[in-house]
């Protein structure tokens, strides 16, 4: 079968529009694995990781950076619960990076947490999730 350029730039263009239209996920099995990037200093400086998580995963950090995390961020589309013990347990926040808004996440976890507990080199799980939207 054989189409014009005219015919072709045509289906192309309904393809590119079906993909942009595609809804945002939100089915638990749908959602792809991300990463987050976090590092001992703030404003992401300092040795730093950027490990993978598994979609509603809890996930302890390593131990070469336990009690050291001074900024952290999810993947584009990430949430993530951060918190204060292993094993997701303690002290709690949640950390944003929305789809429709960029990389936000925390360059700077000093003074920012719950119960007026820090998590400034206090941050030591998480568990995160993928395809978030403001």
């Amino acid at each position: 079968m054989f189409f014009s350029k005219k015919t072709r730039a045509i289906i192309a263009s309904l393809f590119v529009v079906e993909i942009l239209a595609a809804p945002i996920v939100d089915s638990e099995t749908e959602l792809a694995d991300g990463s987050v990037f976090y590092c001992t200093a703030v404003g992401f400086t300092g040795p730093c990781l950027t490990p993978s998580f598994t979609v509603n995963t809890c996930q302890d950090v390593p131990l070469e950076f336990a009690n050291q995390i001074s900024s952290f961020r999810p993947s584009l589309g990430g949430a993530c619960t951060v918190f204060s013990g292993t094993g997701c347990q303690g002290a709690s926040m949640q950390l944003f990076s929305p789809l429709d808004q960029g990389i936000l996440g925390a360059s700077d976890l000093r003074g920012i947490g719950s119960g007026g507990r820090a998590f400034n080199d206090n941050l030591n799980s998480f568990l995160c999730t993928t395809g978030y939207v403001a």
